[in-house]
């Protein structure tokens, strides 16, 4: 198994330059207004920009709506868009763009019917620090508070 790295919540040409020199494959642009690491789409271009080739840019958003999400998609040109809201697969799947999304887990998820709706490409899971019993029954997960999940299409 290969492990890759993001650097998330990059806000500086000096930052993208760093995180480049270190190594990672992929730098996380932040473009949710609430948060601490925020930019905007203007200054997510810039540093867009300055992102080599060999590595990917993410641009992470939040319960944004259908035209910021095209915005972004035309404007910035991210190798992905990070869901990391309340986004429905249906949602993320109506831009027919490589994305990654977050689901939060909660009591009685079932991960299958959140990764199998309306998806027609192949499934990654990452999960992120913070996972507590896990444990798997028929397709459901029982899971510990705050653990959040990704999914990665491809």
């Amino acid at each position: 198994m290969t492990v890759k790295v993001k650097i998330c919540g990059v806000t500086t040409l000096p930052q993208v330059e760093m995180v480049q020199l270190s190594g990672a494959d992929a730098i996380g642009l932040v473009l949710y207004d609430k948060s601490s690491r925020y930019v905007d789409l203007d200054d997510a271009i810039k540093l867009r920009r300055a992102i080599s080739p060999d590595v990917l840019c993410v641009a992470l958003v939040v319960n944004a709506d259908e035209k910021f999400v095209q915005s972004v998609i035309s404007e910035l040109k991210p190798d992905f868009i990070q869901f990391h809201g309340d986004e429905t697969a249906e949602f993320c799947n109506q831009f027919n763009y490589p994305y990654i999304r977050a689901i939060r887990m909660s009591e009685g998820l079932n991960i299958l019917d959140e990764v199998t709706g309306g998806i027609k490409r192949r499934v990654d899971f990452c999960s992120t620090p913070g996972i507590k019993n896990i444990t798997g029954a028929q397709g459901r997960l029982s899971i510990g508070q705050d653990c959040l999940l990704s999914i990665i299409l491809i």
